[in-house]
């Protein structure tokens, strides 16, 4: 609604929205040929090893150094997970889940105001999400430079 009523107000504005439409769908194609290629099972298994210290446990109930032993037998399963999320564009359901804890910041612990909500996610979650982030990144940049 705020931006019809800024096309009124703004004389410029009508041509600045259809040349960022126009660029907008030339960045979506370009991020439909993102290749995944050459994202390996060798890089789940270097995520999954610098978890060697992270005794931490996620909502799964798995801590991080578990899932550094196991590195060698479940590295090429995430990978192939991973792999068929990345094509399907769906990220599964089960990684979705989340421990959610209360912070106290300043102030009485009676109001409910007074604390901060904190995500705990998944270690596999968290390293789904580098595993993109590495995947998109050099194609989002490509982008974001030109503009």
């Amino acid at each position: 609604m705020s931006l019809l009523m800024n096309q009124h107000t703004h004389p410029g504005l009508p041509k600045i929205l259809k040349k960022f439409v126009r660029n907008n769908r030339a960045n979506i194609c370009i991020l439909k040929e993102v290749s995944y290629n050459k994202f390996t099972s060798k890089y789940v298994l270097y995520g999954l090893s610098s978890l060697e210290n992270v005794w931490s446990i996620g909502p799964n109930g798995l801590s991080g150094h578990f899932l550094y032993e196991l590195r060698t037998i479940i590295a090429y399963p995430l990978w192939l997970l991973f792999r068929r999320s990345f094509d399907e564009g769906v990220f599964p359901s089960m990684f979705k889940f989340s421990s959610v804890t209360p912070i106290p910041k300043s102030g009485g612990p009676s109001v409910v105001s007074n604390y901060q909500p904190i995500s705990i996610q998944s270690h596999i979650s968290k390293m789904f999400e580098l595993m993109d982030l590495y995947a998109i990144q050099p194609t989002v940049n490509s982008i974001l430079a030109e503009e």
